[in-house]
């Protein structure tokens, strides 16, 4: 065909085109000039393979078209099941009020969700709680200690939610935070381990069942009285016991006098029970010291007695005064000490010193200090022979006849003027009420030139406290024959034969009460413990490998061993001489120790006795040779 007539049909277009006109009668080569790359290579490898290996070839693709299918399915199958479980499908929630009231019964509701596919078996709920929270009523819950409860769930099916409730009080300050925590223990279906989901609640306390307040003064004079009133009120419907207020004084306090007696050292106070309703207060004074400007803080914090552990607090109150200065101002020292606690029998200097902060000199300044107390010795107050004292009012008093310095000072300008008092040895005890002496000594000093009058005072004042420590007295006796104790062996001693003896140790307590008393001593190697005390309910130990003995009577008041008999506790020891110890004595006990704490001043006390021996001096009934170990007897 010619281009032109090619041409024509092309254009025509009522004109059909046979291929044949185009490519003839070879038109399938022409198609397999399409034919691909890759099947023209099969083409030129199959025409050289036989027909056996064609049929290896296809049976190998099929078992490898097979294999890719079956591990495209297992894959399928472990990523599905992989899939099943997720931790972060596991959903602990706690629903309930954020603002707590204390002593409310409060409830709260543990919601848990479990979104996976997979069950979860062996399901446990753990419930942590502050030491604030009580529970009550929640009989489905184990209790595991103060602070933890437990329920077990068994299991929780896929795409399942439960929910269990926990109630009970809380017990805090206001504006306390409280944190409740769950966690749910578990182990999926497709899993063999274990795994733990968590949620917790912040609760925030509004009220507290306690309400404890602090009556302060806001300026205080440094080295003067001060007095603080702590008033407590049970303000639920739910009764307390066991309560306690713990005073945090401020640096430079000296506690003095109390309403309510001192349970614990000095900064606690036992007050028992509280019913609903039910009020009290503690009125607390003492001297307090400082710089001018110093803000002195006091908190009280009022809770439940734990034993062995500290206070559980309910409520806590703060309160602050701050420290003025007058231009006149005057201090006072005892034995160089600002406060002290001193023993019977020993003798107190006190200094007092007096200065002018102000701009002007000051003329004709008296000094006073009244001290007074049954423990002071006045016989024997030494002045220095100046001054005078007039026992009427137990006052001392100088003047510018005494001293001429007292007749101006000037500004910036300060003197020191001094006498001394002995303690009486013997403090006479005559009923229960002569106990915690304490001497209090109050420094005046004036002037007419100066006036305080926005304080409402016109004269300076300093005030010291003494403590007097109690006398303890221990006693140590040793006896062959005793009233309360038998005993049995020859006297004296005979070498080779056990002989028994009783110990005893006797406590006396003069002016406190004493606490956390124990005696110890320890047996010589020779010594044998015989296991048997009087009184028999007396807490005494024996360590056999360390032969070593305890006492532990506890607490002993004042006045034991004046006002009733001493405090004491007997024991039974033998020994067996031996041959080198003929006409010697020998030793039953070593030396004996007592510790205790005065709770009054709290010093800590310790008192020694020297070692005993077979020569019983306290037992009439011994001969003085009957000490002496003898040959044994034929």
């Amino acid at each position: 065909m010619s281009l032109d007539n090619l041409n024509e049909k092309i254009n025509d277009p009522n004109t059909e085109i046979d291929n044949k006109e185009f490519f003839g009668e070879n038109k399938g080569l022409a198609e397999n000039n399409f034919q691909s790359s890759g099947e023209r290579k099969w083409n030129r490898i199959a025409s050289w393979l036989d027909d056996e290996t064609l049929r290896i070839i296809k049976l190998f693709g099929m078992v490898l078209g097979v294999l890719f299918l079956l591990g495209a399915i297992a894959y399928g199958v472990f990523r599905y099941s992989q899939t099943a479980f997720s931790e972060d499908r596991v959903i602990v929630e706690v629903e309930g009020p954020v603002e707590i009231n204390s002593a409310e019964i409060i409830k709260y509701k543990i919601k848990y969700k479990n979104n996976n596919r997979a069950d979860l078996n062996n399901a446990e709920l753990a419930i942590s709680y502050p030491e604030n929270f009580k529970p009550e009523g929640n009989s489905n819950f184990e209790s595991e200690g103060e602070n933890n409860s437990r329920i077990k769930l068994g299991k929780i099916k896929s795409k399942s939610e439960g929910s269990v409730e926990i109630q009970g009080r809380f017990y805090a300050p206001i504006n306390y935070t409280l944190i409740i925590k769950a966690s749910l223990k578990y182990v999926p279906s497709n899993f063999s381990s274990s795994f733990q989901s968590d949620g917790q609640k912040g609760l925030d306390v509004k009220t507290s069942a306690v309400e404890v307040s602090i009556d302060a003064p806001r300026e205080v004079l440094s080295e003067n009285k001060v007095e603080y009133i702590i008033a407590y009120q049970n303000t639920s419907t739910v009764s307390f016991d066991n309560l306690k207020l713990k005073v945090y004084f401020p640096d430079g306090f000296e506690i003095g006098d109390s309403s309510v007696p001192i349970f614990e050292g000095s900064g606690t106070w036992n007050i028992g029970g509280l019913a609903p309703g039910q009020k009290g207060e503690v009125k607390i004074s003492g001297i307090i010291r400082g710089s001018r400007g110093d803000v002195k803080s006091i908190k009280a914090v009022i809770g439940q007695s734990r034993q062995d552990r500290e206070l559980l607090v309910y409520e806590s109150r703060e309160a602050v005064s701050k420290i003025v200065a007058l231009p006149l101002s005057i201090s006072q020292t005892v034995n160089g000490q600002k406060s002290l606690n001193v023993n019977p029998g020993e003798s107190l200097k006190y200094e007092i010193s007096y200065r002018n902060d102000g701009d002007i000199g000051l003329r004709d300044l008296i000094l006073t200090v009244k001290i007074d107390s049954p423990v002071l010795d006045f016989s024997k107050l030494n002045l220095g022979g100046k001054g005078s004292y007039d026992a009427d009012k137990k006052e001392i008093s100088w003047k510018a006849s005494d001293f001429p310095q007292l007749a101006k000072i000037d500004p910036n300008q300060g003197e020191t003027i001094s006498f001394s008092i002995p303690v009486k040895e013997k403090i006479d005890v005559n009923g229960s009420g002569d106990k915690n002496f304490s001497i209090e000594s109050v420094a005046k000093i004036d002037s007419p030139d100066v006036t305080y009058p926005a304080v409402g005072i016109n004269e300076s004042t300093s005030r010291a406290i003494v403590k007097m420590n109690s006398k303890v007295i221990l006693g140590v006796g040793s006896y062959y024959n005793n009233s309360d104790i038998k005993t049995s062996g020859p006297i004296p001693p005979v070498v080779g034969q056990e002989t028994e003896y009783v110990i005893q140790w006797t406590i006396s307590n003069i002016s406190n009460d004493i606490g956390d008393v124990s005696a110890i001593a320890s047996l010589p190697t020779g010594a044998k413990w015989k296991e048997e005390i009087f009184p028999k309910d007396e807490n005494v130990e024996y360590n056999n490998r360390t032969n070593e003995i305890v006492w532990k009577p506890g607490k002993i008041d004042a006045g034991t061993g004046v006002l009733n008999q001493s405090k004491s506790v007997s024991f039974k020891i033998s020994v067996v001489p031996q041959v080198n110890q003929v006409g010697m004595a020998v030793a039953l006990l070593g030396k004996t120790t007592l510790k205790a704490k005065d709770l009054f001043t709290g010093a800590d006390i310790i008192k020694e006795f020297r070692e005993k021996n077979s020569e019983l001096e306290d037992d009439s009934s011994i001969s003085s040779d009957g000490y002496k170990v003898v040959g044994e007897k034929n």
